[in-house]
């Protein structure tokens, strides 16, 4: 199988070529995204963008079986999140044209409606035109189209992750900077809790999910074991405060202007918005189990600390 991963240069899609350095259960591999990225591994690498690139003559030309879209995978960021459901409909177009196997997506942890306990794929969603969060309302009219493909055609090999936040030990995304401002700004729903997910993992998940044969539908991946924003201030060792929702986007901003970090990702939404999931449908269909909690991950980004992976011991998770 060919596979082709767009967002290349972000950071799952770098974590993928470190994996893939290690094992690659695929025949080729074409990274593609705008910006140049730092490592390529065995991938080759197009630079283009995705919203302009004639997608169906790429994958036809390099006969692509597999594609791995992880533009717009942060729900956040420079690639504009106001254009991914555009992105999205060029997207399942094209592979449909180039009737290719395979297209794993990936959502976000807050796309879940309200609700008590673990979410599973099953729960509903929130309703699109009641977000004032524009990543929100972009991921959900994305989550629309991919439902749709699962309606309309059953037959299709589309598979959505959703992840929590992903951390690592690298700094530079918007979550980083609001993980390392002096306090954890917390939302007023005190029995909020919310996951993480470490890019390893995250990244194995991925690769998981695209080698794995007759695989369809929405999957969760996260850390095991959610915690309360009260442990999350207690790992990082700072002090949580809460704040009442029309207060904390100005609070945000004023606190990200002080460190001189961009505000226009001063959205509380794609933070604050999180759902605990449940993980056992994806492991069920895959066997797949991540390497580091919710916690774990969490104390690895404070510290900056990456421990050695036993790449023996994971081979076997992107088998086809």
């Amino acid at each position: 199988m060919n596979l082709l991963i767009t967002g290349f240069a972000g950071l799952l899609g770098q974590a993928i070529a470190e994996r893939l350095m290690h094992d690659n259960p695929f025949g080729r591999v074409f990274g593609i995204d705008r910006e140049v990225p730092r490592l390529l591994g065995p991938v080759h690498f197009v630079q283009a963008d995705v919203r302009t690139v004639d997608l169906a003559d790429l994958l036809v030309c390099d006969m692509v079986d597999v594609v791995l879209h992880l533009d717009f995978a942060d729900g956040v960021g420079l690639r504009g999140q106001r254009d991914e459901p555009a992105v999205t409909r060029r997207l399942l177009e094209a592979t449909e044209l180039a009737e290719t196997r395979r297209l794993v997506v990936v959502s976000r942890d807050w796309v879940y409606a309200g609700g008590e306990g673990l979410r599973t794929e099953g729960d509903p969603l929130r309703a699109v035109e009641a977000q004032r969060s524009p990543a929100l309302a972009a991921k959900l009219r994305a989550e629309r189209m991919w439902a749709q493909v699962w309606k309309d055609q059953p037959a299709r090999e589309l598979v959505c992750v959703r992840l929590p936040g992903v951390l690592g030990p690298s700094r530079g995304r918007p979550l980083d900077a609001v993980l390392d401002l002096p306090w954890v700004l917390g939302p007023a729903d005190r029995g909020r809790a919310v996951q993480f997910v470490h890019v390893h993992d995250a990244a194995d998940a991925l690769l998981v999910a695209a080698a794995h044969a007759g695989l369809r539908g929405a999957f969760n991946v996260a850390g095991p074991e959610p915690i309360a924003f009260e442990v999350v201030a207690g790992i990082l060792e700072k002090r949580l405060v809460r704040l009442p929702p029309w207060l904390l986007r100005p609070a945000l901003a004023a606190a990200m202007r002080a460190r001189r970090l961009s505000t226009r990702y001063a959205d509380p939404g794609w933070f604050h918005e999180t759902a605990a999931m449940s993980c056992a449908r994806f492991a069920r269909a895959t066997g797949f189990r991540p390497r580091f909690s919710t916690r774990q991950a969490l104390a690895v980004w404070r510290t900056r600390h990456c421990p050695p992976v036993d790449w023996s011991a994971r081979l076997g998770r992107t088998t086809p």
